[in-house]
């Protein structure tokens, strides 16, 4: 018995679906090291089978090996031959794209066919800033007056690594605070300072974000406080000047990198946020923010506090 080649196979084109949010799994931008399932499926493939009496039939190849490729190939294919495959965007500086391959074989134990050939293509992201969001609650810097001697307050917040419209949970952030100090209003000897920080490297994650519907991705979390490490809470004298009492509000800088490989671990900055801390003369409370592609502060400010402070 033995085979011919009928009709050139027809095949399905390549099928994709992204695991994690966001929504619509079947969108082709991912983020850097966001991973996507690819199969291909619906394939037909007429021989003609010849016995030993020369009568041909129609018969159906079935689907062999699927030959996963993408260029410029800085991905990874789990594994790279097989009808389903997981494809992990590799690491990147930058916008860039993937242009998959799936070269798709009969089982070649029949009428042997050319391979058929299925691309798609894929935008792949990197984070381009942050959008915040209040969280909170606010937590006190101090206990509560009087006498009312002192002054701070402190929250955290949830901002989302945008683009929105991929998923960055592969990845590691990076964040560093940049040291400077700022006068009190009462001109004294003392500052606000704040020092030079490394934090560790943190992945985004899924948070439920009070005010936002569902479940939002992309998500870490930032502690922001008036005062920084064992310090205690500011003496309300520090507003003093001239006999009057003066609001203040220190715009502390951070900045956030990406990751952009893992050995050695090595991070692209993005994007410098500001902190700001605040500080009224009127009625001594605080506030802190966090401001990024959107500003998000403590919804009231806190305080004053009994604590002598500093």
């Amino acid at each position: 018995m033995t085979y011919e080649p009928g009709p050139a196979p027809t095949v399905s084109e390549i099928k994709h679906n992204t695991w994690l949010d966001p929504e619509p799994h079947s969108r082709t931008v991912i983020g850097v090291k966001e991973a996507i399932e690819l199969w291909v499926e619906s394939w037909q493939d007429p021989d003609i089978q010849i016995d030993d009496y020369g009568v041909r039939t129609t018969v159906y190849d079935s689907i062999g090996d699927v030959v996963w490729t993408a260029c410029p190939g800085r991905g990874e294919f789990h594994p790279p031959v097989a009808p389903m495959t997981e494809f992990t965007a590799g690491f990147s500086s930058f916008d860039d794209g993937e242009q998959i391959l799936a070269q798709i074989w009969d089982s070649r134990k029949m009428g042997l066919d050319y391979p058929v050939g299925r691309t798609l293509g894929l935008t792949v992201k990197v984070p381009s800033g942050n959008v915040p969001y209040w969280y909170g609650p606010d937590e006190r810097v101090g206990l509560d007056g009087p006498p009312n001697k002192s002054m701070g307050v402190g929250t955290y917040f949830a901002f989302q690594i945008q683009p929105n419209t991929a998923n960055f949970c592969g990845i590691y952030i990076l964040e560093t605070r940049v040291g400077d100090s700022w006068p009190w209003p009462n001109k004294d000897m003392s500052k606000y300072t704040v020092t030079d920080f490394t934090g560790p490297p943190h992945r985004p994650d899924f948070e439920i974000i009070p005010g936002q519907p569902g479940v939002m991705h992309n998500i870490l979390m930032d502690w922001v406080c008036t005062r920084e490490g064992t310090q205690l809470p500011w003496k309300t004298e520090r507003l003093l000047n001239q006999g009057q009492y003066q609001s203040v509000t220190f715009p502390v800088k951070q900045r956030l990198y990406f990751q952009i490989g893992d050995d050695p671990l090595t991070f692209k900055f993005y994007q410098e946020t500001t902190h700001p801390r605040s500080f009224s003369g009127t009625d001594f409370k605080s506030k802190v923010g966090w401001q990024g592609n959107g500003n998000a502060e403590t919804q009231n400010p806190r305080g004053p506090y009994r604590d002598d402070g500093e």
